[in-house]
């Protein structure tokens, strides 16, 4: 598979190996990623702004205190996003099987079978 800058603007055909390669490689890789960076870990931790003592500075302790609602926020935002992709991950796994399956079933149904279906779809009287 091409990189995805090739996609840009283009029509992005979607397989069952693109679904796996998202689900299996790329969302996790992402969220390892993520998860192994040392400033991300820090991230929320009480980190401090400034060298100093920003306690005896009352404009210096309230940016402290902005800035460690931000970054624990801004963490907490993270971790969601990251648990939002490990669902979406399974989620797109679920969607490659339910395509298999559909798949399966295309394949068995007798155009005598699909032309009678389709008929009664068409005359079905509304409740």
């Amino acid at each position: 598979m091409a990189d995805d800058d090739d996609h840009e603007g283009k029509t992005f055909k979607i397989t069952d190996e693109v679904l796996k390669d998202y689900a299996n490689a790329k969302l996790p890789r992402f969220q390892e990623g993520l998860r192994g960076n040392l400033e991300y870990a820090q991230l929320g931790s009480g980190e401090q702004l400034a060298p100093g003592k920003p306690d005896l500075y009352l404009p210096a302790k309230n940016l402290q205190t902005l800035f460690g609602t931000f970054s624990t926020d801004l963490h907490a935002r993270f971790e969601s996003a990251v648990a939002l992709m490990s669902k979406f991950s399974q989620d797109l796994l679920d969607v490659d099987l339910l395509l298999d399956e559909a798949e399966k079933d295309a394949d068995s149904i007798a155009v005598p079978t699909l032309s009678e279906d389709l008929k009664n779809i068409l005359t079905a009287k509304a409740p």
